[in-house]
């Protein structure tokens, strides 16, 4: 009874095979199973095995396999001894012209032509059945008296009246591959298993994850990646969300995540570039009211314009805490988003922030600030750390983008095509104070 649960399969053309193959199996304990059949019938066999992932075969049999996705096919090769002792077994009958016929991957490659004493042996590797009864047919016409080969080339034989031996496998030669096909299944396990274990690190982190081919068909897509692709349409969606959810992840867990912005409250949000035009985009998603400030009039605009903001304020340095009180009638803003990462800005969103308010800090920032920290205390300010972004985050902005309530797309304000890399990267450098994301076509 065939092991139908087994990782590895061993399809034999004929009795003989498929009982030494049970015999080494039994004698080294291995979980494999074991059919008989022959070509046409090999793809049914494999059906009845789900769980085979690794082939042991020879001949056409293998062959026919080989279009299977998902399988490994380990093929039987004849080894010198178990064509000799084929032909031995001829030469015993008083055969003097014999012929070795089989499939090509069984016998080596080339015809060979070799004198052993008084009798004359040749080899015909053939690519399929038709070929090896064309084969056998033709040493007969040329005055073979014995055929060596697989059970095409024997049973054709017999059919023109020929002595025919079949090449059968020994055990040791068998038992090789076998070895090869456990080592092959041990790494495909292991493969899989290391497969597994990435998905899983994968699907639990926020972030979407997708690979694409060149149909733009998602071939691996996390769960996050999955509900983002599901039902949304094929006109260039994929580069601005891969380009774009991201950084809005990021903006949206400082100003909604960690800062609470909501309905009724005035939010500022302190750094017009990317992820501060699109904390204040999330602020203004929720029902805020929202106000961005930078020191780059044109991206100022640019962000008030294109993501109706409320208004803007040019920091000028001067009159920046009165514009603030100006707008606030003069009690500050609930909630204020630092998005720069400069001491200066720090501490602008520190006096720009009502008493009791909330300050996020989302900038990352590489110099000190002589800071007088007991305004946190005065103010009883709340101040906020963030600087990433968590599952629920992706979902709900997945939600939310697809919806159509939020148009990312503005985000992205200069594409280059991929030879234009390198101009892209020093005209970023050179203007960075009038682009926000910058994206890259793979496709010009």
């Amino acid at each position: 009874m065939a092991n139908e649960n087994a990782a590895i399969l061993v399809i034999a053309p004929g009795r003989s095979i498929s009982k030494t193959a049970r015999s080494i199996i039994a004698e080294k304990g291995l979980e494999v199973g074991v059919e008989t059949a022959n070509d046409d019938l090999a793809l049914a066999v494999l059906k009845r095995h789900p769980e085979a992932r690794v082939v042991v075969s020879r001949g056409g049999t293998s062959k026919s396999l080989r279009s299977v996705p998902g399988i490994t096919v380990v093929d039987i090769c004849a080894s010198f001894a178990d064509i000799a002792s084929a032909v031995q077994k001829l030469l015993d009958r008083g055969c003097r012209r014999i012929s070795v016929v089989s499939q090509d991957n069984l016998i080596d490659p080339g015809v060979v032509k070799l004198q052993v004493g008084g009798a004359w042996i040749s080899t015909h590797p053939c690519a399929n059945s038709e070929e090896i009864v064309q084969a056998v047919r033709r040493c007969s016409d040329e005055g073979s008296d014995g055929i060596a080969g697989c059970y095409v080339a024997t049973g054709e034989a017999r059919h023109l009246g020929i002595p025919s031996e079949f090449i059968d496998e020994n055990e040791a030669s068998l038992a090789k591959y076998l070895d090869e096909a456990v080592r092959i299944e041990a790494a495909t396990r292991l493969r899989d298993l290391q497969i597994d274990c990435l998905n899983s690190v994968i699907n639990h982190i926020g972030e979407g994850v997708a690979i694409f081919g060149e149909d733009r068909e998602a071939v691996f897509a996390n769960d996050t990646a999955r509900r983002l692709l599901e039902g949304t349409p094929q006109d260039g969606w994929y580069p601005l969300l891969a380009g774009g959810l991201e950084p809005f992840c990021i903006s949206y867990h400082g100003a909604v995540t960690r800062g609470r912005a909501g309905k009724g409250d005035t939010v500022l949000v302190i750094g017009a570039g990317t992820i501060g035009t699109l904390a204040a985009v999330a602020a203004k998603s929720q029902g805020a009211t929202v106000y961005i400030s930078d020191v780059a009039e044109k991206k100022l605009n640019y962000a008030v314009r294109n993501f109706g903001l409320d208004g803007g304020i040019l920091n000028t340095g001067a009159d920046f805490i009165d514009r603030c009180f100006e707008i606030t009638k003069g009690r500050s803003f609930d909630v204020a988003i630092e998005a720069v990462g400069l001491p200066g800005t720090f501490q602008n969103a520190i006096d720009a922030a009502a008493f009791g308010g909330r300050v996020v800090l989302i900038g990352v920032g590489k110099k000190n600030l002589d800071f007088n920290f007991t305004l946190l205390q005065k103010k009883e300010l709340n101040v906020f750390g963030s600087r990433n972004a968590l599952k629920q985050d992706f979902l709900n902005l997945i939600d939310l983008v697809k919806s159509g309530k939020v148009d990312i797309s503005k985000a992205v304000t200069n594409t280059y095509a991929l030879d234009d890399a390198p101009r892209a990267f020093d005209e970023f450098d050179r203007n960075g104070a009038d682009m926000l994301k910058v994206e890259i076509d793979f496709t010009k």
